[in-house]
Formats: C-alpha cells, structure tokens, sequence
C-alpha cells in the first residue's frame, strides 16, 4: 500500500514537472496556458503599445500568446523588428512561457518608426503555427536630453524625419544672420532671422530691448516654420547665443521640453563632421498651430523686473541670483564703468550705472563651453556653479546686459542639470538704468518706486556719468532716445523729444499679464 502511493506521488510530481517544462522555456506563472492540438495561438498583448509614441529606444519589445510558445519557433527569423527604412535592428529573441522578448543589441534610433512581426512560423507547445502573422507598429521616444549631438541629427536627417510630416516631424531652426546661412548651413536647416526671436516691449517704467515675443509674434514664427504639437525642434547656429535664447522662448510658451533640441557644438559640430551645404532648404508648408493650444504660459521661466526686485531685496525664499556676464573682479559686475552700452541710438553711450544686484553670483558664461562650443559634462558644471554657491536646492535668476548671454545659463540649468531657473530678459540694460540721479543722469522722479540703484537692490554701485556718456531712459527708446555727454549736451536720436518713463508705473510685470491674456488665462 505504501509503495503504491509512493508510487502515485511520483507520477504526480513527474507530470506537474512535465506540464511546467512545456512550450517554451519555464514560465514566470506557475499554471502556464497550454493549447489543445489544433487550436491556433493568437498574440494578446504587446509592449510597447501598437501605434503608440514615445517607446523607450532601450527597453525590450515583449509579445504576449495566448498559449505558451514552442522555444525552438521564436527566434531571429520568427520575431522580426525593422525601422521606417525597411533595416532589421540588432538584438536577441527570447521566450519564457507565453512571453516572446526582443532585446536590442544598441539602443534603437531616437524619433524612429518601428514594425515589430511575428510570422507564422511561430508555433505553440501543440505544434499549433500562429493564426495569422502578427504586426506591432511603434514610434520610439525622442532623446530624453534636450542636448543632441551631430550623429543623432544626421540619423533624423538620414530618417527622413526632417521636415517631414506625422509624429515624427522633425524641424531645424538655424537662428543667424541671412549672410551667415546661406554661406553654409546644415542640410534641411531652415532660416531663423536672429532678429525675429526679439522684440522691444515695455515693463515696469519704460520699453526695453530684447524681450521674450508676445503671442502674436510668437505665433507668426511657428506657422511660419510649420511647427504644431508633434513637431521636435532642434535649434543651431553659429554664435551659441542665439539657439539657447531661442530654447529659452520656445519653452517660455509652452513648449514641452522633451520637444526642444539643442544642437551640441552647434554648425560648427556639424561641419567637422559632415559639412555645411548651400543648398537652399525646401520650403515648409506653414501650420495653423498657436501657442494658446499649449498646455500653459510657463511664467514660472521668466523673471520679470518686480520679481526680480523681490529677488534682490530678499523677499523671495530659496533664491539666488547669477550674473553671467563676467566674472566677480572684472566688468560691470565689479563696478567697471564703460562695461555696459546703451541699447538705443545714438550709439555710444553706457547705462547710468554699473555694478551687481544684491547678493548676486558671478560665473562668467563662456566658462560653461569649450573651444568647439560643447558644453562640458553635467559634472563639471555642476562643480563651476558649486563654487559660486549654486546648486539645484534654490531657484536660480539668471540675468545679463540684455537676457541673451543669460539664456546660456538657463540651457545649462534646465536643459543640461535640471534645476530650477528663471531668466531675467529685462536684464542689466533694464535694471542700469533705473536710476533718479539726475546728476548722474537718472530719469526717474525721486520717489519712484522702481529705482534700482539703491542698497536694498544693488551693490558695486558706479555711476558712468564720471567718465562715459549716458543713455537717457525714456518711455519707448526705440521711439525716441537720447544721450547725455560727459559734459551735460543732450544728443537725440532723431527729430524728436522722447516721453520720459512712467515713474509711478502700477506693473513691473506687464509682459507676463499681456501673454498670459493672450493665452486666455
């Protein structure tokens, strides 16, 4: 009797051990699906999911049967994964149980199409092939760095993905002078007049240059390029400056991060590697697409002049401000004069004073580059901002002469580290020049509440007067402007006598309220 329950035993854990080893390879569950001779097996999930956007170009591609899967049928020839140009990608094949696995030998290509298939040679435990041959479409994720290198530009370029049409859509902004351009640019590039991402506006008591667009003018730009929600920009140029700013405005609107390149090293990477072309660009079918269709107005990136007096007076908790214009003894920084120029005409002139808001840091901005204009590693910047006293703990208001060198750091801290950071376009330019010093030539009344050559916001005060001339803050200096000499001779712009600023303006933050309007908010 005892034998023959030994013997009973056996044979059920013999068939338990046998019902497990089935199909193909052991499974994760312990009750695996098994198929009756001559029902066919069907695929019943897949990951990534079909037509869906966004895969991660280093995960594994998985297919779900549903009956555990002969292993000896699931290989390179049965499970398939090509790219939109008809390329098999590198990887292995695996299975385990009732899940089929690709595993990609090297990352798939960023912003890529992909077919994954599984043929009817793929047959279940029962011999049964597949019911029909299964096909799994799916776009990878772009770059989860908004700083791409020239290889993986010439990839989309090579994809078709530039200036091309879908999901996929890929768009290169050169933001240059026209001269610069056509004597050599990346193949598929399209013109971005560095002029078109500027504009005067006003803030606080008087019209600054250099401003973040308005929604109008920032509409314009991107139905001029065809740009709509789907579209992945990469900025370049040839100065640096200009395609950090351009990143700056773009996510200013709205504009997801994961959507905004940075081309590292800019044309000249490019042209180390490939050269530059002449070739005109096609011309790009404009969109319709308006930034009031982004999910918000991100005024959390912009420092207007209110916020920035908050700032520097020390209203603000977990704040600290970097002036990126030169280092701590050098420049308008260190009081300097002659270190920062009027921005209106007559040229010439200088700011009233030089000098740095209270509290700030200085880390001059071509440090954070190297001689081909790559930024250097995430380690190394963030060691250069650890010696001045930044790190992501606080949110950093960056700041220079007119929000254009500041717009680098602001790469730098939200592209590259992502930190905390708000730019402050209105910038020296702006806050230099609020001043009631007549003598010095100051133009606002006395008790304005917008001076900013006080104790409580600024430090290193030197006023230019002494030795340089002055530009006269006026209401709209584009309009009308004047300079004050060195010997008190006024000097204008043209024919004209320009307003003096509003010294009693009840907004420092027009900007933000315009667009903000503008977006409906």
């Amino acid at each position: 009797m005892v034998k023959k329950n030994v013997l009973i035993s056996f044979l059920f854990i013999l068939g338990a051990i046998l019902l497990t080893l089935a199909g193909c390879g052991s499974s994760s569950s312990s009750t695996p699906n098994t198929a009756a001779p001559g029902t066919a097996p069907t695929v019943v999930a897949a990951t990534p999911a079909p037509d869906s956007n966004g895969a991660t170009p280093t995960a594994p591609i998985t297919v779900t049967f549903s009956t555990a899967m002969d292993t000896s049928t699931i290989n390179g020839s049965t499970f398939i994964v090509k790219d939109a140009g008809n390329q098999a990608a590198s990887g292995t094949v695996s299975c385990s149980g009732t899940t089929a696995t690709f595993t990609p030998s090297t990352n798939l290509d960023y912003l890529m199409p992909y077919t994954a298939t599984i043929t009817t040679g793929a047959k279940d435990a029962a011999g049964n092939p597949l019911a029909a041959g299964y096909t799994l479409h799916f776009t990878t994720a772009s770059t989860s760095s908004p700083l791409i290198d020239a290889a993986v530009l010439k990839d989309w370029i090579d994809d078709g993905l530039v200036n091309g049409a879908g999901n996929t859509r890929v768009v290169i902004l050169d933001v240059n002078s026209q001269a610069t351009y056509s004597a050599g640019h990346i193949p598929g590039a399209q013109f971005v007049n560095s002029a078109d991402i500027y504009q005067n506006r006003q803030e606080g008591p008087a019209v600054d240059v250099n401003m973040v667009l308005d929604g109008p003018h920032m509409d314009a730009l991107v139905q001029k390029y065809g740009i709509d929600n789907n579209t992945t920009i990469v900025f370049t140029t040839s100065s640096i400056l200009n395609a950090t700013r351009a990143y700056w405005t773009f996510r200013y609107w709205g504009f997801p991060k994961d959507k905004l390149k940075v081309l590292n090293g800019f044309n000249i990477a490019w042209s180390t590697v490939y050269g530059l072309s002449t070739t005109a660009s096609p011309p790009v079918t404009p969109s319709s697409y308006s930034v009031k269709s982004n999910a918000s107005l991100r005024a959390d990136l912009r420092a207007s002049l209110s916020e920035m007096m908050s700032v520097a007076s020390g209203s603000v908790s977990n704040a600290v401000i970097l002036d990126s214009r030169s280092t701590s003894t050098s420049g308008s920084y260190a009081g300097t004069p002659g270190s920062t120029a009027g921005v209106f005409s007559p040229s010439g002139d200088y700011v009233v004073f030089e000098g740095h808001m209270k509290g700030a840091k200085a880390l001059d901005y071509t440090t954070m580059y190297d001689s081909t204009l790559q930024f250097k590693s995430p380690d190394v910047l963030t060691a250069m901002l650890a010696a001045v006293g930044i790190d992501g703990t606080k949110t950093t208001y960056t700041h220079c002469r007119t929000g254009v060198i500041a717009s680098l750091s602001f790469f730098v801290l939200d592209a590259i580290l992502d930190w905390p950071v708000e730019d402050y376009d209105g910038s020296w330019s702006q806050w230099g020049q609020l001043s009631a010093d007549l003598a010095n030539g100051g133009m606002l009344a006395a008790d304005s509440p917008w001076r900013t050559d006080i104790p409580a916001l600024s430090e290193g005060v030197v006023y230019n007067h002494a030795t340089k001339a002055v530009e006269e803050l006026a209401l709209d200096g584009g309009v009308c402007s004047s300079t004050l000499s060195i010997t008190n001779v006024i000097t204008y712009s043209s024919s004209c006598t320009p307003s003096a600023p509003d010294s009693y303006a009840s907004s420092g933050n027009q900007v933000e309220e315009a667009d903000a309007a503008y977006m409906g908010h």
